[in-house]
């Protein structure tokens, strides 16, 4: 996905929350999973709707009944918090907002923003936006009670995040705007670092690259300040897809450049044939060749590790291009052969006549005709 949205590990199936109807260019949302008494849970007044005033008296025996109550609502964010691991997301949700409604009858904000926000992550890792930004804009509500600027930035984030997935452009970027004032505000570099690295995709989103890769790039810096190579690798993904997007081919092969170098074998093999397809393409457009086959070599181990013929003759074309642009026609046949015997062995006709008017010209350019003789006669045999 590419943003830093602190969450934990998804549930597999996506879970049906229940929420009241929003204003947003979407289909209807479907309902919470919420008991009748707590139904108006989306409210602006839902902070305090359920108090009780009976544990509000600074009375010993109030005292106990609230520490019960709130030992009661912690063992049940604790269930959600295990069920949520083990990805059973309908016992956790459940046992969430049972949490949430003990936190509310003795008005414990901190408790209430804990659970507001475990449910905000588990709904968004599902891609439940619908349900996450309801979540989201209730922790920012307990966070300006709280008058936490800690909670209201990450609170901010979740709202912007969410906005993005859903194109609600205008109130993702203003919340991602004020993430980041808030994170230069505390002067805090980690939450800095991942708002503004989350403002650049909404920038990116909307078709502002440039802003976006000044978004980046400050996030970058903040993220190599901080040793964090995790962040930085995602970081870096983002600012050479962007570099790629406006044709800037030098700044494109410095980030995919460094994010390869900083690769523990934790990416995926898609992700990683997208990036060295990406490099390679631009370091042809910067004349650089002889890069270019390096990382068009890494490709081709790839596709030949997958056992993806089409994906083996593309990469196979890409390196008989490069190989040709340097006058290196001997290593170029030797491509082109392969190119063909790939093409036979799928047995498509348009690929091996494809392969055979490419090797003829190979062929031709070292003059070697009687082994383009020989891939001929055998082609037109399999055909």
């Amino acid at each position: 996905m590419g943003d830093l949205t602190t969450a934990a590990s998804a549930p597999a199936n996506q879970t049906v929350c229940n929420s009241n109807k929003f204003s947003l260019p979407m289909a209807e949302p479907k309902k919470y999973i919420i008991a009748p008494d707590d139904s108006d849970l989306s409210s602006k007044t839902w902070l305090t709707n359920g108090r009780s005033e009976h544990y509000g008296h600074d009375t010993a025996a109030n005292q106990a009944i609230r520490e019960r109550l709130r030992q009661e609502a912690d063992r049940s964010f604790q269930t959600g918090v295990t069920a949520n691991e083990s990805r059973r997301s309908d016992l956790a949700i459940a046992a969430f907002e049972q949490a949430l409604r003990g936190y509310r009858k003795i008005c414990d904000l901190p408790g209430m923003a804990k659970v507001s926000d475990a449910l905000f992550i588990l709904y968004y890792g599902q891609g439940n936006y619908w349900c996450a930004i309801d979540f989201a804009k209730k922790y920012y509500e307990i966070a300006k009670h709280l008058n936490s600027q800690k909670l209201q930035q990450r609170a901010l984030s979740h709202m912007g995040n969410t906005y993005r997935h859903l194109e609600v452009h205008d109130k993702a970027r203003s919340c991602m705007v004020q993430s980041v004032s808030l994170a230069q505000e505390m002067g805090k570099a980690r939450p800095l670092m991942m708002a503004l690295n989350n403002l650049g995709m909404v920038y990116k989103h909307v078709g502002q690259l440039a802003e976006a890769i000044d978004c980046y790039s400050q996030s970058l810096q903040l993220s190599q300040d901080l040793k964090d190579l995790t962040i930085e690798q995602q970081v870096l993904k983002n600012l050479g897809n962007a570099h790629h997007a406006l044709g800037n081919h030098a700044q494109t092969v410095a980030a995919y450049d460094r994010l390869l170098q900083l690769d523990q074998g934790r990416m995926s093999t898609t992700m990683k044939n997208r990036i060295l397809r990406q490099i390679s393409t631009a370091c042809c457009n910067l004349g650089r060749y002889r890069q270019a086959i390096a990382y068009s070599q890494q490709r081709l181990n790839l596709a030949r590790t997958l056992n993806d013929p089409r994906s083996i003759i593309h990469v196979l074309d890409a390196l008989c291009a490069s190989c040709e642009a340097i006058d290196d026609f001997g290593q170029a046949l030797t491509y082109h052969e392969e190119r063909l015997q790939v093409a036979l062995r799928v047995q498509d006709e348009v690929l091996i006549r494809q392969a055979t008017v490419s090797l003829k010209q190979a062929c031709m350019a070292v003059g070697d005709f009687d082994r383009f003789i020989k891939y001929m006669d055998h082609a037109m045999e399999s055909i």
